[in-house]
């Protein structure tokens, strides 16, 4: 698997090998491979990009799905169910029940454009990431959701709410996802790292950009509706406000000086 040193959110890993990684660099490797088919046509990157996607692979299945004990059952018993780890370290240990509310991510594996991922596997991964097992999986009077290390406590991550809606069939909780994400954005209408469960006008980095681009996927995937169109209008119309309110006077006061024109035409290759 590749090596990495620090996670998505930036704090540093606890095992040096991130099973979210691993998987988005699987599924990279896999367009690459469906690319160099139909454009490049280059046997040396097709049989690099075979060899390393086959390494990792292997890596993650035996490495990155780990057995850990299970709700116990009618009898009492606890039985061993098989999740994805967040980390491990290819020796045997593991970082299981937690997630970084960035991407890549467990929560987001089947955005990752990897298809060797274990429905099963992902589903009982999922369960554990949203329950108390997950010491950052934090629940208030107004939000409930995955928060990170790298954020105070009790605070949750709108990217990992977006992730969320983008990863269930359940149209019910995609409503209320999508509600929550709009409540997120209090204070200025901008999403946000992260934002508390009991109070959202709490929140950390005013203006988020990875967040706000993910709400416009969400918006974008679950609605239908097209979020370029809008925002090219808006963005036209704060150029016109703007140009109106400027006045325009060119360096010497005067007209437009038709031979400047003349020699910046002449200076531009036209094929």
């Amino acid at each position: 698997m590749v090596w990495s040193a620090f996670r998505p959110s930036d704090d540093p890993q606890q095992y040096s090998f991130s099973i979210p990684d691993n998987i988005y660099v699987a599924g990279a490797l896999q367009r690459i491979i469906e690319l160099n088919r139909l454009v490049w046509c280059d046997d040396f990157i097709g049989e690099t990009a075979r060899k390393l996607l086959a390494d990792i692979t292997e890596g993650i299945t035996r490495h990155g799905v780990v057995k850990v004990p299970g709700d116990p059952g009618a009898d009492g018993k606890a039985t061993e169910i098989s999740v994805y780890a967040y980390e491990v370290d290819g020796l045997g240990h593991s970082l299981t029940d937690f997630d970084d509310p960035n991407v890549p991510s467990l929560l987001a594996i089947p955005l990752m454009g990897w298809d060797g991922w274990d429905r099963e596997v992902y589903e009982a991964t999922r369960r554990r990431i949203f329950s108390p097992r997950n010491r950052f999986y934090f629940s208030g009077p107004k939000l409930t959701g995955l928060g990170s290390p790298h954020t105070s406590p009790r605070f949750v991550w709108p990217l990992a709410h977006a992730v969320e809606a983008l990863t269930t069939s359940d149209a019910s909780r995609q409503a209320s996802l999508l509600q929550d994400l709009l409540q997120m954005a209090a204070g200025n209408g901008l999403v946000h790292e992260s934002v508390s469960v009991d109070n959202p006008a709490a929140f950390s980095r005013p203006e988020f950009g990875w967040a706000n681009a993910m709400l416009v996927v969400a918006v974008e995937s679950l609605l239908g509706i097209d979020c370029d169109a809008a925002a090219e209008e808006r963005r036209l119309a704060d150029i016109e406000g703007r140009e109106k309110s400027q006045v325009r006077m060119p360096a010497n006061k005067g007209a437009d000086l038709p031979t400047y024109y003349e020699l910046l035409e002449a200076t531009i290759q036209h094929v």
